[in-house]
């Protein structure tokens, strides 16, 4: 038999429900970078979580470090570092 793990899940958060990277996502939260209630939920399931965008608010940042941190998940660049 031949076992194929399972791929690491893409989780994305997105203020446009149609961007475009929402149809190769696993999981796709819309609401804006602000919402960090919404960040916290777009990592259920991640082994990792990082930011492509530079505009991510320093609160929703300190929210999914804090959660990244709760859950053992890896966070990376640091939201210190992105904050400045």
């Amino acid at each position: 038999a031949l076992v194929v793990p399972k791929a690491p899940s893409r989780n994305v958060l997105d203020a446009d429900p149609a961007c475009r990277v929402a149809p190769l996502a696993d999981h796709a939260v819309s609401a804006p970078l602000d919402d960090a209630a919404a960040a916290v939920a777009a990592l259920a399931g991640c082994d990792v979580a990082t930011v492509s965008v530079e505009d991510v608010p320093a609160r929703t940042l300190a929210a999914v470090a804090a959660a990244c941190a709760a859950a053992g998940t890896p966070f990376r660049p640091s939201a210190t570092l992105l904050a400045v």
